[in-house]
């Protein structure tokens, strides 16, 4: 409904952002109010990670509002710039994957920005690569709350499906009413197909149609995203999987509580997955198995009277009487 231009604030020196009704559609008070509506939400948030506004008014009978200008790109013409996967992503196309860091770096910001709008009582309801702002240094900006709605207004009676098929959450297009402390929850499910797309160079979901779409995110259970990408550890899957449940009530209660889990698996992707231990003293190798194994709880310990037997096994791949199990692909060599 709206255009945005870049200008040039001569007062304070500055670039910003305008946006305007498009002239065709100002006659419509139902559209000039949904303007206003963008821009008081927008007020509601000072965060970092939200885009500001600065003023609003109106011109030549169209109204405007002035915001922040961010010198950079959206998510969607990031991810178009990052270097293709080694293997397909789908058995017929190459996936741009970016680096493992950004993209969780990227998910951390846009999680702490939706929070901060959801504190704020208000649901942004169209979260998506193109509404994620980024400036040079990758730092996030969520932009576009024309969509975005009060957390505890009464329901219309009029009910209309918004957002973004591709990143839309099951029970907004199935038009289901929720507890307002669930309302929130849609946005952690658009959150959680952005991660899908950055972990894997695609939607959890595609289809020829708009309505096929939606009727995927309704009923379809996604592909886990570790097979789809080599290098992303199992412990995403979960996170990302429960993020994408399809009822409100099971889902990842918060945008925080998901950043919280996507920090978690990063933590446990880069523990040790197997650790080999050579030390000819019973009393010590035991108790060195007891330790590392409370340390590192998701690692494959295993334990080896003589280096020579830890290194045969390290080179074939097997495990020689080990102290504790946990089938994992890599290997760390500890003596």
């Amino acid at each position: 409904m709206g255009v945005v231009v870049l200008a040039r604030d001569e007062l304070l020196e500055r670039h910003v952002a305008i946006k305007l009704v498009r002239p065709e559609l100002l006659d419509s008070v139902e559209l000039r109010e949904r303007f206003l509506d963008e821009a008081r939400a927008m007020a509601r948030i000072t965060h970092p990670n939200v885009l500001q506004i600065h003023a609003f008014g109106e011109f030549g009978g169209a109204p405007y509002f002035v915001m922040e200008y961010v010198d950079g790109e959206s998510l969607e013409g990031w991810l178009t710039r990052q270097p293709l996967s080694a293997f397909p992503v789908d058995g017929q196309k190459l996936a741009p994957l970016p680096d493992m860091d950004a993209a969780l770096s990227i998910l951390d910001q846009a999680c702490h920005g939706v929070t901060a709008i959801h504190q704020a009582h208000t649901v942004h309801r169209d979260i998506k690569p193109s509404n994620l702002l980024l400036d040079g240094k990758l730092r996030v900006r969520v932009a576009d709350l024309g969509l975005a709605n009060v957390l505890h207004a009464a329901p219309s009676a009029a009910k209309d499906i918004v957002g973004t098929p591709a990143y839309m959450a099951p029970e907004i297009a199935l038009q289901t009413e929720l507890p307002p402390d669930q309302k929130n929850r849609a946005d952690v499910y658009s959150l959680a197909c952005v991660a899908y797309e950055l972990f894997t160079g695609k939607p959890p979901f595609e289809a020829p149609t708009l309505l096929a779409l939606m009727m995927k995110h309704a009923t379809t259970t996604p592909t886990p995203p570790s097979k789809l990408r080599a290098d992303l550890h199992e412990g995403f899957d979960q996170v990302i999987l429960r993020a994408l449940t399809k009822d409100p009530a099971e889902r990842t209660p918060s945008a925080e509580a998901f950043r919280r889990d996507l920090v978690n698996a990063r933590n446990r992707s880069l523990e040790p997955v197997r650790i080999m231990v050579a030390e000819d003293d019973g009393d010590f190798r035991d108790a060195l198995a007891l330790m590392l194994q409370h340390e590192f709880p998701y690692a494959q310990v295993e334990c080896y009277g003589d280096g020579a037997s830890a290194f045969a096994a390290f080179q074939k791949g097997r495990r020689r009487s080990p102290s504790s199990t946990c089938a994992c692909p890599a290997s760390t060599a500890w003596s």
